[in-house]
């Protein structure tokens, strides 16, 4: 049996198991990593911070080919954004178009998809202290008066929140954080979860996961995710003392039903995609256990520094312990670098947040012996809403290392985003070109 998940979906049927072919690319990881301009040209490029009427932006969808989707601010109280337009930029021409004016009582833009001729968004507004709806809109490829497709909702605060949106042939799909896919028709009908998702979360249409973000029994974890893509509304894996029981992995395909299993042995923190995932391995050199992390070189029982022998040994230990390999466990090899594995895009593009310490750094002079020294400081560049330079304003840690699996380059990017397991893209302030917003594009590689 198969699904039917796009045009007249019925019910999303498990059908037989279907192997993923081995990942595309399995070159070995490269380091250190380079600037993202100088590694990806054709992905990074610069816009104006404000549009020509002189209102200030954020970045909420990738339109292929350099276009990009901003939402526009408009005069408010300060401190305030409040979203009053869609504009499209064209990297090619270097024009604002304005597509949409938000129409009055419109919730703002939660999320938005767009592609060569399409756009739409959703956006959420409460319905009370412990719920909110989603509304949908769209509007015509070429701009006009935006057109809303329908309602989702209640959606209870403590079990999920609406974090991904994507065209998915006649309809939207959105998907929530702790399982469930919401078909949205764009020609009319009432929007609704698929039968058979409800324990499904969606990654790259039309693949989900059966590893959905626990649920919280506090509602106020999850409120201040919905004025836009929030902090706890978006890690892949972590767990809380109420959170239910996983399942076993699996990837299932929501068009066809066929399934494909997933070996997590071996792996925590783990996020894949249709063909590979990334994550960090749980085999440890015992001495670098008791000695911690080579950037923190310490005992942890008395914080007394370890010699140096130790500090050789146990370097290439840590750099070890971030991997990509297949579905099934084979083909791992290490991503050397340290930190947080924080997603996998695009089934290709692996995000390591606060990396700590790079590969082939160079020995200390006269010893031979590489020092415990953290990560190469990148040069001083400011995200949009940080404090200090270099400092992301989430993490309060400067930036994220993006390493291509198909290639084995790897990237740095000063903006570190939380977010980064649900969109191939970041946008951030720098301070060599004053007035202008730099953009990364992973689907332009």
């Amino acid at each position: 049996m198969v699904a039917l998940a796009v045009a007249g979906v019925t019910a999303v049927r498990l059908a037989a198991s279907d192997p993923a072919r081995p990942p595309a690319g399995r070159a070995a990881v490269t380091g250190p990593p380079g600037d993202a301009r100088a590694v990806w040209p054709q992905a990074v490029y610069d816009l104006p911070d404000r549009t020509p009427d002189g209102h200030s932006h954020e970045l909420v969808a990738t339109a292929g080919a350099g276009r990009v989707v901003l939402a526009v601010h408009g005069a408010g109280r300060p401190g305030t954004k409040k979203i009053v337009r869609l504009d499209r930029y064209d990297r090619a021409t270097g024009e604002f178009t304005t597509v949409a004016r938000l129409p009055a009582g419109a919730a703002g833009v939660t999320l938005a998809a767009a592609d060569r001729t399409r756009l739409a968004w959703a956006a959420t507004e409460r319905i009370d202290d412990d719920s909110i709806r989603v509304r949908f809109w769209t509007v015509p490829p070429a701009g006009g008066t935006p057109v809303e497709l329908g309602r989702f909702g209640p959606v209870e605060l403590r079990y999920s929140a609406p974090e991904r949106l994507v065209f998915a042939g006649d309809g939207l799909v959105l998907g929530l954080s702790t399982g469930g896919v919401v078909r949205v028709p764009l020609d009319g009908g009432r929007p609704a979860v698929l039968p058979g998702s409800e324990k499904l979360r969606l990654l790259d249409w039309p693949w989900a996961t059966t590893r959905t973000v626990p649920m919280l029994e506090r509602p106020e974890d999850l409120r201040d995710a919905f004025d836009g893509l929030g902090e706890h509304a978006t890690r892949g894996s972590g767990a809380t003392p109420e959170a239910a029981p996983q399942p076993p992995p699996s990837l299932v395909n929501l068009e066809t039903g066929a399934t494909r299993p997933v070996s997590e042995a071996g792996l925590e923190e783990p996020f894949c995609g249709p063909t590979r995932c990334v994550g960090r391995s749980t085999e440890r050199d015992p001495v670098c256990q008791k000695w911690g992390e080579p950037d923190r070189p310490h005992d942890v029982m008395t914080g007394s520094p370890p010699p140096a022998d130790v500090i050789s040994r146990c370097r290439p230990d840590l750099l070890g312990r971030l991997v990509a390999r297949g579905l099934d466990g084979s083909g791992q090899r290490p991503l050397r670098t340290a930190g947080l594995p924080a997603g996998l895009l695009l089934d290709r593009f692996a995000v390591v947040t606060a990396p700590g310490v790079f590969a082939d750094p160079p020995p200390d002079a006269g010893t031979g012996v590489i020092s415990p020294t953290p990560n190469p400081t990148p040069p001083p560049l400011r995200t949009p809403e940080a404090g200090a330079p270099g400092d992301s304003p989430i993490t309060g840690m400067p930036g994220q290392v993006v390493v291509d699996l198909v290639t084995g380059r790897p990237a740095w990017v000063p903006a570190a985003d939380l977010s980064a397991e649900l969109r191939p893209w970041w946008g951030w302030a720098d301070p060599a070109t004053p007035g202008r917003i730099t953009v990364l594009d992973l689907s332009l590689i």
